[in-house]
């Protein structure tokens, strides 16, 4: 079964993911494009070390290397929405980031 993966839209028809992504060297991009092929195929089946569930209805994909990116993302029904995404930085999840994804999923 192939999964759909779309970008959180806001109000303003942006894509601040996607922004986000454009701000990316090519071999990190690459990376992120990696670990969102493989959500979608393999939904929520998807583990570590590319995906880790953080509430009930937020998950995190992750990449590795000296540029580690995290994405959040929800899903509704059978489509996974990319909601944040952050440069690792620290060991902890940024409160900021997990707050403004929950946001974005309750807006759906």
């Amino acid at each position: 079964m192939s999964w759909k993966v779309e970008f959180y839209i806001n109000n303003r028809d942006d894509r601040p993911v996607s922004h986000f992504f454009r701000l990316l060297d090519d071999s990190t991009l690459q990376k992120v494009m990696k670990v969102i092929d493989l959500l979608g195929v393999n939904g929520p089946n998807l583990t570590l070390p590319y995906s880790k569930r953080i509430t009930k209805f937020i998950s995190e994909l992750r990449t590795g290397g000296t540029n580690a990116i995290r994405i959040l993302y929800g899903r509704k029904s059978q489509t996974f929405v990319l909601l944040s995404a952050f440069k690792k930085k620290t060991n902890k999840l940024p409160l900021k980031e997990l707050k403004l994804a929950e946001s974005r999923f309750d807006s759906l």
